[in-house]
């Protein structure tokens, strides 16, 4: 069971996702381009919902990008955030996390990360303590993991 539960659909790829306006639709998976995590409407942001929010002109600072959207150019992301992303993937894929790192945000303190990522497992501080001490060791930082609801992206029935 895939995080992104795919459909083959004559328009494309389609998710099931609950988005900032409290619906849960099914969208084409190009259109989400960021996650809000602002508590009274927490969700999924679509192209047009970026657009009625507002949300990066206003510097949100519960938007979070979803750098894997094709509308953010990937010329203009920062490489060293994607190589970090890659990395951390690929260090919690050794370990066997079965999470899906979406962001990682640099905090203002010196060497302090964010780690924002989505999991099919109910969010259990200690299941992947071993993750957060193989980063904090790999890093040389200190780390904070953010889980992101996984029941706002759901499976989609064919």
């Amino acid at each position: 069971m895939s995080i992104w539960s795919i459909f083959d659909n004559s328009n494309g790829e389609y998710i099931k996702a609950k988005l900032i306006n409290g619906g849960t639709r099914i969208v084409k998976k190009t259109t989400v381009v960021g996650y809000c995590s602002f508590p009274h409407h927490k969700g999924f942001i679509t192209k047009t919902l970026l657009k009625s929010h507002d949300c990066e002109n206003r510097k949100c600072r519960y938007f979070k990008k979803y750098k894997d959207s094709p509308h953010w150019n990937v010329n203009q992301q920062d490489t060293a955030v994607q190589e970090l992303i890659e990395t951390i993937q690929e260090i919690a894929d050794s370990l066997q996390c079965n999470v899906r790192i979406i962001y990682v945000e640099k905090m203002p303190y010196k060497n302090v990360f964010t780690i924002y990522y989505t999991s099919e497992n109910e969010n259990d501080p200690d299941r992947h303590l071993s993750l957060v001490q193989s980063l904090e060791q790999e890093l040389e930082s200190f780390i904070i993991l953010e889980q992101i609801d996984s029941n706002l992206m759901t499976e989609t029935d064919a």
